[in-house]
């Protein structure tokens, strides 16, 4: 521990290895790096590095009693701020639209010229805006879950939960990422731990900053052509109609057998059921199959692969849904 006495003189001279945000950024690189590989890459423009760095910072110098309506900059010891300054970032991180409204389109056009007059991503900036997507996650997750400085208090708790839930994810993200893996991967993550219970949470953090189910990264090499979304998956019955499926028509309709390989079939009770659509949605809510059957024909899956799944059944007088 040190005390540092403020002299307006030689504020200029703050050393950033005091900052304590600034060296959990660093070492948040070494996570990232190694879990991913090649965030230095040029392939991807989408860069997140600095996103999962500041994410890491912030998770880790939380304090008592701090919320939502805090907003947290970076690097402000070093710029002589206090704690809640703006930083060196576009703007604080905080929930609020009106402290922090950039969305995934604002990633459009982060790029500068280097010394060598070549336009390169602005990855601080563009890291900024996943980085405040997460921060939106961690709160969420307060909110459910409780908040805790500490995050190696418990792992019960919101905070701990989400820091957890974002380096599980790092290690499902592909090499040159963009934000729509990382997206994903943080969904798949949720799915292998929690079985989707946050999974709708989590949608509608991401989709009200423009990474929503239309969200499109356009060419991974070109920084200017991103197309915000802000739909969520409302087809997915997990958000919409799953959490009554056990209920669903008196359970006038299963599925079997169930884990299923190759196919599957529909059986009706006290039923004659027509033609029907049926539609598969992945972890990530992504419609991978639909299909539309006569009731007593198989249901083809040959081409999907291993994992959680969730199925829908729809048609005259039919709604059903199931894992």
């Amino acid at each position: 521990n040190v005390t540092l006495k403020y002299d307006p003189a030689l504020q200029k001279m703050r050393d950033a290895s005091f900052d304590n945000g600034i060296v959990a950024h660093e070492y948040g690189h070494g996570i990232s790096t190694r879990l991913v590989g090649q965030l230095s890459s040029s392939l991807n423009k989408e860069q997140m590095g600095e996103g999962w760095s500041d994410f890491f910072a912030l998770m880790l110098t939380n304090r008592p009693g701090d919320n939502a309506s805090v907003p947290r900059g970076i690097g402000t010891y070093a710029s002589s701020e206090a704690i809640d300054g703006g930083g060196i970032r576009p703007a604080p991180y905080s929930p609020d639209f009106g402290v922090n409204n950039y969305v995934y389109s604002d990633t459009n056009g982060m790029e500068y010229a280097n010394s060598s007059g070549v336009l390169v991503p602005d990855v601080h900036s563009i890291g900024f805006v996943w980085a405040s997507m997460l921060w939106d996650l961690h709160w969420k997750y307060v909110e459910k879950y409780g908040y805790s400085s500490d995050v190696m208090a418990n792992t019960a708790n919101g905070s701990t939960r989400v820091l957890q839930l974002v380096v599980d994810a790092l290690k499902l993200t592909p090499i040159n990422p963009g934000f729509i893996q990382g997206r994903d991967a943080i969904l798949a993550a949720e799915e292998n731990t929690s079985q989707g219970q946050d999974k709708c949470m989590i949608w509608e953090v991401f989709a009200r900053r423009g990474l929503g189910v239309n969200a499109s990264a356009g060419s991974a090499t070109n920084i200017n052509d991103q197309v915000a979304d802000y739909a969520t998956p409302e087809a997915d019955p997990r958000c919409t109609t799953l959490a009554a499926s056990d209920v669903n028509a008196d359970k006038a309709i299963s599925i079997y057998p169930n884990p299923a390989k190759n196919e599957f079939f529909l059986k009706a009770v006290n039923k004659t059921l027509g033609k029907v659509n049926v539609e598969i949605f992945d972890a990530t809510g992504k419609l991978v199959s639909s299909q539309k059957i006569s009731a007593t024909d198989a249901v083809n899956t040959q081409s999907l692969v291993n994992g959680v799944y969730v199925v829908k059944v729809s048609g005259i007088g039919v709604n059903y849904s199931s894992k």
